[in-house]
């Protein structure tokens, strides 16, 4: 029987125009276990705070859920401090990369109830029926932290990750001002990464486990928003969708078996990608690969435990750009062991990767984002926060200086290589 209880799942985004796809899988979930969801995209829709109280009041949720990141957390705690204000019965629960690692920052706000830390689906599903039906205590639900009676900060235990991924619910689209978005099919087929980049936290927050959905279970959500939906054009947005090389080969497979006219993109990594791959990727309607290559100096990416070789990254971007595939590459400056020599390799083979091959080029900050490796131990390697002001940690604004560069020298390299760009 449905629940008649409403939950509210609010997105806030100051990046990009893409569907929350985080808090779209966990409202996906709470539909599948009988629950009234709504999404907003607060960056797509583009709301004055009075349009959103009004959707808040018309919608009259129980639980409002705020996904959060390094850069917007202090926005979202604003839009905590709002919603309280108007609606102090509301419970707000906060999700996402930033709280799972500094959940006490976040409880420090009394207008914060509870922190779901890590995969939210089961913890959120648990939480709901822990306050409607006194079915679970509080301290029983794993991946929880919450103020109890006395006011202190309790951390339940981290919740064990999905294994079988599966078992849950494709991604439920409806939401407000959907033609908002620059690309509406985005998809996630995968959790983790089997890279240990000291800069990325995708790891840390996957618990050091790649796990991933079976080609027959991806297949199955393409052939049923091609047939049903009219889709064609699809983006997999997971952090390696190549990471299993007998997965990826299965679904190319199952495209060109049904002859599916599909065209999709996706990211990936020259460590696992291989010609052969570039081919059965390419025949079944892959036209555009995002690739780190985050340096121009082997030593460097070596240091940052990317563990890329940058001749077998130019030479499989050469090979995807003679079939006419979409090259597109990031680039990042200020690691912490880059100096003015190394920054300069890095302009130059960003240069040339765009005037060979057609790539598109991103450059970006270091940004010692908490989970990082690069966060728990920059004093070990002689990085030093220059700001503690979560939102200038947006990847353009250099917030570190390290042994080599200061701060205001990244600033100026950042803004000559976007000019160089």
């Amino acid at each position: 029987m449905p629940n008649n209880n409403k939950t509210k799942k609010v997105g806030y985004s100051e990046k990009t125009t893409m569907p929350p796809l985080g808090i779209i899988s966990i409202g996906s979930y709470l539909k599948m276990h009988g629950y009234e969801v709504d999404y907003l995209d607060l960056f797509a829709c583009s709301m004055k705070k009075s349009e959103f109280l009004n959707y808040v009041s018309d919608f009259n949720p129980d639980i409002i859920g705020i996904s959060s990141y390094t850069e917007n957390f202090n926005v979202v705690i604003k839009l905590t401090e709002l919603i309280k204000n108007a609606f102090p019965k509301i419970i707000i629960i906060l999700g996402g990369p930033h709280v799972t690692f500094c959940p006490d920052e976040a409880l420090e706000h009394s207008t914060v109830d509870f922190v779901s830390r890590g995969e939210g689906e089961m913890t959120f599903v648990e939480l709901l029926e822990a306050l409607n039906y006194n079915t679970l205590k509080l301290e029983e639900i794993d991946g929880l932290s919450f103020r109890n009676k006395n006011g202190d900060i309790v951390h339940t235990n981290n919740r064990k990750f999905i294994v079988k991924l599966d078992s849950l619910p494709w991604g439920d689209m409806n939401l407000k001002k959907k033609e908002i978005y620059n690309i509406k099919q985005l998809i996630i087929t995968s959790r983790g990464c089997p890279g240990r980049c000291i800069y990325c936290a995708s790891s840390a927050l996957s618990g050091n486990k790649y796990r991933m959905r079976s080609a027959e279970n991806v297949f199955s959500e393409i052939y049923y928003k091609y047939k049903y939906k009219g889709e064609r054009y699809f983006a997999f947005l997971d952090d390696t969708f190549t990471a299993n090389r007998n997965r990826l080969n299965q679904f190319c497979e199952l495209i060109k078996k049904h002859k599916l006219d599909i065209v999709w993109r996706c990211d990936s990594r020259t460590d696992i990608l291989s010609y052969e791959m570039i081919d059965n990727m390419y025949d079944a309607g892959c036209t555009s690969v995002h690739i780190g290559i985050e340096s121009g100096s082997q030593e460097v990416i070596n240091k940052i435990n990317k563990n890329i070789s940058l001749q077998k990254s130019e030479d499989l971007l050469a090979y995807m750009s003679n079939k006419g595939m979409q090259v597109m590459c990031s680039f990042i400056i200020g690691h912490h062991c880059d100096t003015k020599d190394t920054i300069r390799l890095t302009i130059d083979l960003a240069r040339k990767f765009k005037n060979n091959y057609g790539a598109v080029v991103g450059i970006g900050v270091n940004t010692p984002f908490p989970g990082t490796t690069l966060y728990e131990e920059r004093d070990k390697l002689g990085v030093k926060l220059e700001s503690t002001n979560w939102s200038t940690y947006d990847l353009v604004q250099p917030v570190i200086s390290t042994k080599y560069l200061t701060r205001e020298e990244l600033q100026e390299i950042f803004y000559e290589m976007q000019e160089l760009m």
